[in-house]
């Protein structure tokens, strides 16, 4: 049985990676086609939002096995007998295992800007002042300002706004849903926000239209629950990933709904497409990359409009006075945090220390002399290894020295 199992497991890893030979599709696809139930682990598996939080349970699984086994018997349906229940368990952690092997084996550091040749990095966690990737500590407000702490509550139906009900699904994520027991239009528009804030892992969202974000940590939304103005205009703080629904014809005027993205003077409009939006606080520019589609991005400065439109593959970044459009832009580099990786290639010190404190709710970086600040980094490495796996990588450079102090990072010439 176990021998079965493990086969699967391996062709659906290799699925995912898309390697699988003529033959092994040939076999997967039998065993999918032998009963109801296979079809529909084989969708669950492959779905991009459940895989991932299995690789983190996975990963949680080997800091802490016993805890992380006794919460899945809990969420384990009660007839199942306990031997079939560990075999269940094996396979879907096997298919989330192997794609972590492959996201663990990445991680790699070059020595140095202009070094070619990668060297593989072998780390060891250090069990002294870590810190840990924390968990969904994100917090939907309501309209009429009640709380939700979304790590605490149970899947299901969380609210009724309006006409919308607010539901948290299996995989953790938040869709709005149309309600038979919501009130009407006359009811006026209801506005919800969520809030994730540093140390938080990443929220997948799903508005009423259709539209998919994902937001990243100390990051926030703020959004009307259906959309029932001429635009479909949300507000937002920090770093999105976003997949927009096209949108039907405006009351029948035969124009299209637009989809703009706000903030601060700032807005990307769209009609269908795929792009990130980085606007965190403590980052020089506001950065717009599209992914697929087409965008118009439009600022506004001391009453000065300036407009631009990016194609995929193409960055808009918004400076005092105008905006900026950089080509040939890596965009699975931008979108690694929705990934859930670290992706740097030549990458700036401050914009990794940034990163690192927003992911790991870290206090500034303290840098003990200016010329450290001007580094640069390539490598890559997953999001949920503890701080100082990161730090560690880093380190494989020769070029500085990093120290977790507290929750401070303290980097030093090597």
């Amino acid at each position: 049985m176990i021998t079965k199992l493990e086969n699967i497991g391996k062709l659906v890893g290799k699925y995912l990676q898309k390697e699988l030979t003529e033959e092994e599709q040939k076999q997967l696809n039998e065993w999918i086609n032998e009963s109801d139930d296979n079809k529909k682990l084989f969708e669950k598996w492959t779905d991009a939002e459940d895989l991932m939080r299995n690789i983190r349970d996975w990963e949680r699984l080997e800091n802490d096995k016993q805890d992380v086994w006794q919460k899945m018997d809990i969420g384990a349906e009660k007839e199942i007998r306990h031997s079939r229940l560990l075999s269940f368990l094996w396979w879907k952690y096997a298919v989330a295992a192997s794609l972590l092997v492959v996201a663990l084996a990445g991680a790699w550091l070059w020595l140095g800007p202009g070094k070619q040749q990668p060297t593989e990095v072998v780390v060891t966690p250090k069990e002294v002042n870590d810190v840990k990737p924390n968990t969904k500590n994100a917090v939907l407000t309501l309209d009429d300002g009640t709380t939700i702490v979304l790590d605490s509550v149970q899947n299901g139906t969380l609210a009724t706004q309006g006409r919308m009900k607010v539901e948290k699904t299996a995989n953790g994520q938040i869709a709005y849903k149309t309600s038979p027991n919501g009130v009407g239009l006359e009811g006026g528009v209801f506005y919800n926000t969520i809030t994730v804030p540093k140390g938080s892992d990443v929220i997948f969202l799903t508005l009423s239209d259709g539209s998919k974000v994902w937001m990243n940590a100390a990051s926030s939304i703020r959004y009307p629950t259906a959309f029932i103005a001429n635009e479909r205009k949300v507000e937002i703080t920090g770093e999105a990933y976003f997949e927009i629904a096209s949108s039907p014809t405006n009351n029948g005027s035969g124009h299209k709904k637009s989809f703009i993205v706000s903030k601060d003077g700032m807005d990307v409009k769209v009609l269908g497409t795929k792009f990130n939006v980085n606007a965190y606080e403590n980052e020089e520019n506001i950065k717009v990359t599209l992914l697929e589609g087409r965008v118009s991005v439009q600022s506004t400065a001391n009453g000065k409009v300036t407009s631009v439109t990016i194609k995929p593959g193409q960055q808009a970044v918004l400076g005092e006075k105008n905006i900026r459009v950089i080509k040939d832009i890596n965009g699975n580099q931008v979108i690694a945090w929705k990934e859930g990786k670290f992706v740097f290639k030549k990458t700036n010190i401050q914009l990794i220390m940034r990163q690192m404190e927003r992911w790991y709710d870290l206090d500034p970086t303290k840098y003990k002399n200016e010329t450290l600040k001007q580094f640069g980094f390539n490598g890559e490495i997953s999001r949920y290894n503890n701080a100082s796996k990161v730090i560690e990588l880093l380190e494989k450079t020769g070029t500085a020295s990093f120290k977790l102090e507290g929750k401070q990072i303290i980097v030093s010439q090597q």
